[in-house]
């Protein structure tokens, strides 16, 4: 007779009600219930050198489940400490085991982080989602911990030092985000490491303290990084208005913004006359760079495209349907994205990349992206509906009065 399928968050709530002793032979009922009772009785991680290949590829961070009543509640500050102590626990109990191996072993680890209870782990994530959007009174999917990022509420000093981590891959999105500062403090910990790949988050749309704190704690944890990084591939997250008319969040002073990878002229050259101290990446290899369509401090690199017409929109507050907390932040309310034609301040920031270029001996390849979305107001009538500038610096010279060469590609 075959068991009744259950949904997951309703078997995670029978099993918290299990003495943990007791919980294994509820693991041959299903593959369902497998899954979710290995979480919970398996604590122990047994590794030698020979076993170490195992570990590499995944770690994922599963979280508590939740009710089918808390799909419509926002995480409060209790969910959030709960599931920061759950991390903390994972992330410490993962670096004791790993720092005690003392091989040239190179353990590539990729982060992902999860509840079971969340739509991404559903079985069928698509369908949960359209239901989701359909009937927000029953599930707000993702807006329920979009506001929340993991951090690690141990001192950077009590996690162990990790020799044989030599990559690390940090996922975000509609997963769960880790805090920014909080991959500093993971990747200081790792001496040996000379590959990240970090997908951050510096787009809180709503709370303005929240993102101002994570920004701030971003910026002054950038210290921290070890000097062995080789291969770099950062995605700090921060999106442009999308209602083009609106402006842009100002989160700094042009030219002398704390944050030294501002998304701007700033990030690759010093823009005031008193710095001068010349940037250097001695063994920097790739540098690849997605941006948005505005800088932090609070102007826009794409200018209205001249093919674009002018019209009214429509800016009726009645015409937005979605309560919160699935209603987009006011700048988002009334898409109106125009600006498609490049801005002398973007042209400033090629040529600061240019410049710094030279700076980078081993510099192999530098991409630099543009992605501008067109919306109503887009270039519907030229049928494109997303606009990619992608520039790639190659010839770097030792002769200092030759700039590099700047190939585009237009698409």
């Amino acid at each position: 007779m075959a068991v009744p399928s259950l949904h997951p968050e309703l078997i995670a709530h029978i099993i918290s009600h299990i003495e943990a002793q007791s919980l294994a032979p509820y693991a041959s009922i299903n593959s369902q219930w497998q899954a979710l009772v290995e979480k919970h009785i398996f604590f122990t991680l047994n590794l030698n050198t020979a076993r170490l290949a195992d570990l590499q590829r995944i770690l994922k961070v599963t979280l508590p489940a939740y009710s089918l009543a808390e799909r419509v509640q926002v995480e409060t500050d209790e969910d959030r400490h709960h599931n920061n102590e759950i991390f903390t626990q994972i992330i410490c109990t993962l670096f004791t085991i790993l720092s005690s191996c003392v091989n040239k072993s190179n353990i590539e680890l990729s982060i992902h982080n999860a509840s079971p209870s969340d739509f991404t782990e559903h079985p069928k994530p698509g369908l949960r989602r359209l239901r989701g959007m359909q009937r927000p009174g029953v599930d707000i999917l993702h807006w329920r911990y979009m506001a929340s990022y993991l951090e690690l509420l141990k001192p950077i000093e009590e996690i162990p030092t990790v020799r044989v981590i030599s990559g690390l891959v940090v996922h975000q999105g509609i997963e769960r985000n880790i805090a920014p500062a909080t991959v500093s403090k993971l990747i200081s910990r790792l001496p040996r490491l000379s590959r990240l790949t970090a997908a951050l988050s510096d787009n809180e749309r709503k709370d303005k303290p929240l993102r101002n704190r994570l920004r701030y704690e971003f910026a002054i944890s950038l210290t921290q990084w070890p000097a062995s990084l080789e291969h770099l591939v950062l995605k700090y997250t921060g999106e442009a208005p999308k209602d083009a008319n609106y402006p842009p969040a100002k989160r700094s002073k042009q030219g002398a913004d704390a944050f030294i990878i501002m998304v701007g002229p700033e990030l690759f050259w010093p823009q005031n006359d008193e710095d001068i101290d010349e940037p250097n990446w001695p063994n920097l290899t790739t540098f690849h760079l997605t941006y948005a369509a505005a800088t932090p401090s609070g102007e826009w690199l794409f200018n209205r495209d001249p093919r674009c017409p002018q019209y009214e929109v429509d800016r009726n507050s009645e015409n937005l349907f979605m309560e919160p907390p699935m209603d987009e932040a006011p700048q988002d309310e009334f898409p109106d994205d125009y600006r498609t034609a490049l801005s002398p301040l973007l042209n400033q920031m090629y040529m600061a990349a240019a410049y710094a270029a030279r700076l980078m001996p081993k510099l192999q390849m530098m991409d630099l992206i543009g992605q501008v979305q067109s919306g109503l107001n887009g270039l519907w009538r030229h049928k494109t509906l997303r606009c990619e500038m992608k520039h790639e610096l190659a010839n770097i010279v030792e002769d200092e009065s030759i700039v590099p060469q700047m190939k585009s590609h237009n698409g």
